[in-house]
């Protein structure tokens, strides 16, 4: 349908052909009602109308929008001049010229009839859902919704969501497209199998149950779905019967942790027999506990033990010791050899009771037997000479070497092997020197052999029986030198007994209950072969005597009758036939004096006043020294020994008779807890209580038996 409007309309039309809001009823219904109404009222808006679609204003761009709105002059102008824009109600001519005509009379408008409703849209009357056509020319009715579930809006029914599924019984359902009812969705359900069962929502499932009924504790049993589940399993030693119920074997055994049970003859269940002690097993197919072999006796430590039938033994015995308990027989425990810690001497093989008691066990002595344990040698003797004397763990001595002036007591010759000296008993310490010996007992007492000096034999005399040196008592320590012997008294002063000079001011003394008034706090006291001599108190070092070669390391030759400080930090003294060696806190070792031989170790022949470092003791440190006449040694923390110094006699025991400037390993010496330097020979006390020596032998020194045979490596010594 065409009709001609005025221009006053064709605002009014452009929106779409009618106010909605102004429309009657009717109209608001049905779209198509609104074409023959225009609102009472009604404001047109005047239209520019051109010649192609530029010439419409922006202000009317609504008519653009609309696809109804009236096309007007459809030849194609260059430009659109709106020439009546400001006028309201009129129509403008385009007054320029155009390519096309201009039309100057009414301007015929063709509407087209607008939509009944928009298409694909949906609307609801009452319950009936209607869907628009694809034209818009009015609504198709879809479906009649259940009561109050019709919703425009969703486009269907809201009775239920299309697709869900539900279920009608044993029917399963599926919600149809438009939401307004459930329809059939496959075959019913067919027992064991219910909708819904299983949990699945809407289709045939089956729920199992879950648990066994009361009573089943083992097996399987059917859960309702045509399947099994399980009720349990038996314990061990238990089987699952028919009846779904757990039995045991008749009599049959089993263990529970420690715990043995025996079954009932009914099988019905176990009870407990025994509980096997912690140190056994349960072992439930010999039916007991392991502990031990039923009707055997057993030991538990010294504890005897009867075994019963099922394995459990029970305590009838404690018998002295393990052993004794396992020695014996029955009930009863074995019968002791010896009694605890029981010492004897079988010749020289000592034999002590073994910690069982139930025998010996044996020793061969090097040295002797005494008091059931062998004899060794308890230390060497400090000082330097031809001769070496050892202090034995029985409290005797014994020596060896040059006899001359008696030095060696009055064993009879030869003196190539250890012998005893008589008369010394509870010896603590032993002390030599060229021609003399001494000795100090645990009481503090001194006595000495050999050539002596005395007040009233100031030009010595020669005892081969040791002597009690008189007057000094409750001493801690001895020296020997070449004149004079010297102790140091629990008080910390020292008193010393012979000629001088002895650090007193004086060149002779032979006063030993006067203490030196120049030394106290000493701890030890050394003296040479020659005529000097050191006082150590803790690293202080004091020196006297005569200094000719700078032996007393003052840094001169100035001889000392009063004691003077020397070789700081130094914890032992050895002082040689011309030189002087210290050992020094913290291991190293530091010499002075004559040097011809290389005997200060500092890797020259320089002869030097002040002390000097020795060479060549390495990593190990130092822990104890000694001086023969012109060499020196050390002993160091890893047990082994090194010397410098003359090696004309093979007394280094490198193997060798070339002198050493600095300190050298002694051949395969280690174990060494002591070492002892003579006068051209050197001697080492090892941890087996036994004695090592090497170098001169010209009077038999080295102690092996023999004399004259010189050792370039350490020797054992002959018992």
């Amino acid at each position: 349908m065409r009709a001609i409007f005025p221009a006053v309309l064709v605002a009014a039309l452009a929106t779409g052909g009618c106010l909605q809001t102004q429309f009657p009823t009717a109209c608001e219904n049905n779209e198509a009602e609104c074409i023959d109404h225009v609102p009472d009222g009604s404001s047109a808006e005047t239209s520019t109308i051109g010649s192609d679609s530029e010439g419409v204003d922006a202000d009317d761009s609504s008519s653009e929008e609309t696809s109804d709105a009236s096309t007007i002059d459809s030849d194609a102008d260059t430009e659109i001049a709106d020439a009546a824009d400001s006028t309201s109600d009129s129509l403008a001519v385009d007054t320029g010229t155009d390519t096309g005509t201009v039309d100057s009379g009414p301007v015929d408008i063709g509407i087209d009839t607008p939509p009944a409703c928009a298409a694909s849209s949906y609307s609801c009357i009452g319950d009936e859902l209607r869907q628009c056509k694809s034209d818009g020319t009015g609504y198709t009715s879809i479906v009649i919704c259940p009561v109050g579930t019709c919703s425009a809006t969703a486009g269907r029914c809201t009775f239920c969501t299309p697709g869900t599924l539900a279920c009608s019984g044993s029917q399963p359902t599926k919600c149809n497209a438009v939401g307004s009812a459930y329809s059939p969705n496959g075959a019913a359900c067919v027992a064991p199998q219910t909708c819904g069962g299983g949990g699945a929502t809407g289709l045939c499932g089956c729920t199992p149950i879950t648990a066994c009924p009361t009573g089943k504790v083992c097996g399987s049993y059917p859960n309702g779905c045509g399947g099994t589940i399980t009720c349990g399993t038996c314990s061990s030693g238990k089987t699952c019967n028919g009846a779904n119920a757990c039995v045991c074997a008749p009599n049959a055994y089993l263990c529970s942790g420690a715990t043995l049970l025996r079954c009932a003859v009914d099988g019905s269940d176990y009870a407990s027999v025994a509980t096997c002690p912690s140190a056994s097993l349960c072992d439930a197919s010999l039916g007991r506990c392991t502990e031990c072999t039923p009707s055997s006796y057993y030991c538990v430590g010294a504890d005897r033990y009867s075994c019963s039938s099922v394995g459990i033994g029970s305590k009838v015995a404690t018998c002295i010791n393990a052993a004794l308990c396992a020695s014996g027989s029955g009930a009863s425990c074995g019968t002791p050899v010896c009694a605890t810690d029981e010492k004897t001497c079988s010749g020289s093989t000592a034999r002590t009771c073994n910690a069982t008691r139930t025998g010996w066990v044996d020793e061969a002595c090097a040295i002797g037997c005494a008091a059931g344990s062998c004899i060794k040698v308890s230390t060497l003797a400090d000082g330097s000479g031809q001769h070496m004397c050892v202090a034995l763990t029985n409290g005797t001595v014994r020596c060896w070497g040059a006899t001359a002036d008696g030095a060696t007591g009055d064993a009879p010759l030869p003196h190539n092997k250890p012998v005893p000296v008589s008369g010394l008993t509870s010896i603590a310490q032993v002390v030599i020197a060229q021609g003399r010996s001494g000795a100090r007992r645990s009481d503090g007492t001194l006595l000495w052999w050999g050539r002596v000096y005395s007040s009233t034999e100031p030009s010595g005399v020669i005892i081969k029986t040791p002597a009690t040196i008189p007057g000094v008592t409750s001493t801690t320590s001895m020296s020997l030198g070449w004149f004079s012997a010297c102790g140091v008294k629990t008080d910390g002063t020292i008193v010393c007994y012979g000629k001088g000079p002895l650090g007193d001011s004086t060149a002779n003394a032979f006063d030993p209950a006067k203490a030196n008034p120049y030394l106290t706090g000493i701890l030890s006291v050394a003296q040479s072969s020659g005529t000097f001599g050191f006082a150590l108190s803790g690293s202080d070092a004091r020196g006297w005597g005569y200094d000719s070669w700078g032996v007393l390391g003052t840094g001169s030759t100035t001889d000392h009758l009063i004691p003077v400080s020397t070789f700081g930090g130094a914890i032992q003294i050895a002082p040689g036939g011309n030189h002087t060696c210290a050992l020094i806190l913290g291991g190293g070792v530091r010499c002075s004096g004559n040097n011809d031989y290389g005997q200060l170790g500092d890797n020259t022949l320089t002869t030097n006043n002040s002390p000097v470092d020795v060479t060549g003791v390495g990593a190990a440190k130092a822990t104890q020294i000694c001086s023969g006449s012109i060499h020196s040694c050390a002993r160091l923390d890893d047990s082994t020994v090194k010397c410098w110094g003359a090696n004309n006699r093979g007394q280094l025991g490198d193997g060798t008779k070339t002198n050493r400037k600095m300190a050298t390993a002694v051949l395969g010496l280690t174990g060494a807890t002591k070492v002892a330097c003579g006068y051209n020979a050197s001697c080492a006390l090892m941890s087996d209580g036994l004695v090592k020596c090497w170098g001169s032998n010209a009077e038999g020194e080295l102690g092996d038996g023999t004399t004259l045979t010189e050792r370039l490596t350490p020797w054992p010594v002959a018992w």
